[in-house]
């Protein structure tokens, strides 16, 4: 008859702890509402998910909060970087000289980042500039140029100014000052490279086979096959571009062109400008892990081509570079942000 005051109290003692456990877990609720976490693992992919970064209806889709920019995952792993040395030569023959810089081809390992869906649009710049003229200071590069003003230079053309086309006429310093703002920063050379071309070293971010309508290039915007040098400077040598009627494109106006991860006109449209300062032999020397770039310099990387350029420049392993300081009709650019 003494077991059961014992097995009485047992229970007793297991219904307490199950109330502590109960009244514990309560608290730490209650305090999470008051000071809610950093990181919240709710991302498409299981991931966790900065704070900034919100996943949308659509699966796979996220938005920036700051400045309602689209953005997509892109997992951490190794990609392809880069084009073997044949292959090299062989554009070379074709489109000229500037293809080694591409080699050797190695596998590149890149941690976890969001990258903006689309290129920067005229009405997210318009919101940046709007907002950031009483704090200009906080956003501009320590090497910028003094009383730098953040305006594009065809910021007041009506081909290129539109509200959902790539803001355009930008220089390395603005794309800088802007993806600062919005608490991002411009992706390094393999973040782009990686989220244009997937891990499996794509030629083009839709694939391997060229199609000339599935973006904004010389081809698509001319109407006619491009497939040398010589043949591109003969078509662009007597252009006015004061008089041309189109130029860039509405951002995501060629679904067909989409990256693996789901990212628009990375090929064609225009050239974006990347973290890395440029070194044509970066890549023969370059970490294989999370590699930043050489040492900072006046020459920026350009990654994507655009609207005048040929198949061998909207390759996605192209690199191209021009000064920090230069802003020309066919460079915009695009932000990324590290994930957790």
């Amino acid at each position: 008859m003494d077991q059961y005051p014992s097995l009485i109290q047992r229970n007793i003692s297991v219904w307490n702890c199950c109330v502590m456990i109960l009244l514990g877990l309560y608290a730490v609720a209650a305090i999470s509402r008051l000071w809610p976490p950093v990181w919240a693992a709710n991302g498409w992919y299981a991931e966790t998910v900065p704070e900034d970064i919100q996943p949308e209806p659509k699966s796979g889709a996220y938005r920036h909060q700051k400045d309602q920019a689209m953005m997509v995952y892109v997992p951490a792993g190794v990609f392809l970087r880069g084009t073997l040395t044949a292959q090299s030569q062989a554009l070379a023959a074709q489109f000229g000289a500037h293809y080694a810089v591409e080699t050797p081809q190695r596998s590149i390992v890149v941690s976890a980042f969001y990258i903006d869906t689309f290129e920067v649009t005229n009405q997210q710049y318009a919101h940046f500039l709007a907002l950031s003229r009483q704090e200009r200071q906080r956003y501009t590069h320590p090497d910028a140029p003094v009383d730098k003003d953040y305006t594009p230079t065809y910021w007041h053309d009506p081909r290129l100014n539109g509200p959902q086309y790539p803001v355009t006429g930008v220089d390395w310093y603005d794309a800088y000052a802007y993806c600062r703002w919005a608490g991002k920063s411009l992706p390094t050379e393999a973040q782009w490279e990686k989220a244009a071309r997937g891990p499996h070293g794509r030629e083009f971010p839709w694939g391997d086979t060229w199609t000339a309508a599935w973006s904004n290039n010389v081809e698509s915007t001319l109407g006619q096959a491009v497939l040398d040098a010589e043949h591109w400077m003969r078509l662009l040598g007597p252009l006015h571009l004061d008089t041309m009627p189109v130029l860039t494109r509405p951002v995501g106006s060629f679904p067909l062109g989409v990256s693996p991860y789901g990212a628009h006109d990375m090929g064609g449209n225009l050239w974006e400008w990347c973290h890395d300062s440029y070194a044509p032999d970066y890549y023969r020397t370059s970490p294989a892990w999370n590699p930043l770039g050489p040492a900072s310099s006046s020459y920026k990387v350009l990654r994507g081509g655009c609207w005048s350029s040929h198949r061998g420049q909207v390759r996605a392993a192209y690199r191209n570079y021009d000064l920090a300081t230069d802003r020309h009709l066919e460079i915009g650019f695009r932000c990324v942000q590290a994930a957790p």
